[in-house]
């Protein structure tokens, strides 16, 4: 599923979980405009900005205006991963008789669809999405689920569909206490009982992602495209017959470093990111400790990174998705790396003060202070 979101960062369009993230890493960038002074440095910025933003989005801009799934996959999106928030602010909203630009059939009849197709998508798949307890790719995908029924409730009227999907999506923030707690689920999907980033399985099955495959190509609008292009249909076809097959990937056995290091990493991630967080407030609010103050600039940006990432997802969509979570895989390491490497530091910088004062009591002179072996840097 492909998320289209209008960033300026090329990054975010490669993969829009970014979004957030690459305006965050923009931030200390945006922050220099407020410097006196530089007036050319900060028109130049601007321009290869604004240059920069037109040749990664005017292509999308013109391709997509014809491109009806393009226009409706966000707003459908936001509607079914979020539909049990929307099922029960419909039902608030009819139990109250509130007065909204929506005729009091339509909504008893989109509310009615919603709660069995959300109850079916239940039974259908009982382990999928569990954090939410429904289904959100049945409630968008299946050949009678509610996104068809919607369609036809509103007669085709794409605009009028989307108006609504966003109307609804912008009630449930009336939840606020709702939509904070279906985010923190989310976000807990991610840090607890272990980092997901990281998959510490030594096998797995693949015949499941073939058929997703098979599945989210078979969608009419694809097929219009695939059909006429003789190289996907072959490998449409080969999809298929590997959706068929039970392969399954195996880690090799003469290698069991790999997932034992992938299984320490996964598991001390969240320690690493608490202890690591709470040394760098310390340091960066301290009068001492300067020679450590830019490395914990650093791991706080790298963890904030993840974070920013992470909360993109929880709010637009699901960290149930794998994909949203591995594709931050590389990310995570160097968080954790640059977490360990403070920590380290820490510890060393600690050992040696106390050396150093013990010295400085044995001998009644002033022993000079050593320096560590991992901080002779100029930060």
């Amino acid at each position: 599923m492909r998320l289209r979101l209008p960033l300026p960062q090329s990054f975010s369009l490669i993969k829009p979980s970014f979004g957030l993230a690459s305006l965050f890493v923009l931030t200390p960038i945006i922050a220099l405009f407020w410097r006196r002074g530089w007036l050319w440095q900060k028109v130049a910025f601007s321009l290869g900005f604004a240059c920069s933003a037109a040749v990664l989005l005017l292509p999308e801009h013109f391709l997509s205006r014809n491109d009806e799934m393009s226009r409706t996959f966000l707003p459908t999106t936001l509607f079914v991963v979020h539909a049990g928030l929307i099922r029960d602010q419909l039902a608030n909203d009819l139990a109250k008789n509130v007065s909204l630009p929506y005729s009091r059939d339509r909504l008893e009849r989109l509310y009615l669809a919603l709660r069995t197709e959300i109850e079916k998508s239940h039974t259908a798949r009982q382990y999928a999405y569990h954090s939410r307890g429904f289904d959100a790719d049945f409630l968008m995908y299946d050949p009678n689920s509610i996104a068809v029924q919607a369609r036809r409730e509103f007669r085709g009227d794409v605009a009028a569909l989307c108006a609504f999907y966003r109307f609804y999506y912008g009630r449930i923030l009336e939840r606020p206490l709702q939509v904070l707690a279906k985010v923190a689920r989310q976000m807990q999907i991610f840090y607890l009982p272990y980092c997901r980033a990281y998959d510490p399985r030594t096998s797995r099955k693949l015949g499941g992602d073939y058929r997703y495959s098979v599945v989210s190509l078979s969608d009419p609008m694809c097929r219009k495209v695939w059909m006429d292009y003789p190289p996907a249909v072959d490998f449409m076809l080969r999809t298929e017959e590997l959706a068929r097959r039970e392969l399954r990937f195996r880690q090799p056995l003469l290698l069991p470093i790999i997932p034992t290091a992938v299984l320490l990493m996964s598991i001390s991630y969240s320690t690493c990111l608490a202890v690591a967080l709470v040394l760098a407030v310390i340091f960066l609010t301290s009068g001492r400790w300067r020679r450590l103050r830019f490395l914990a600039a650093l791991v706080v940006f790298s963890f904030s990174f993840n974070a920013a990432c992470c909360l993109e997802v929880a709010t637009i969509i699901s960290l149930e998705n794998r994909r949203y979570m591995t594709v931050q895989m590389y990310s995570t390491l160097l968080a954790q790396l640059l977490g360990f490497w403070f920590i380290l530091e820490f510890v060393v910088q600690m050992w040696e003060r106390r050396r150093v004062a013990h010295a400085s009591r044995v001998s009644g002179d002033r022993v000079p202070r050593s320096r560590t072996f991992l901080c002779e840097m100029n930060f």
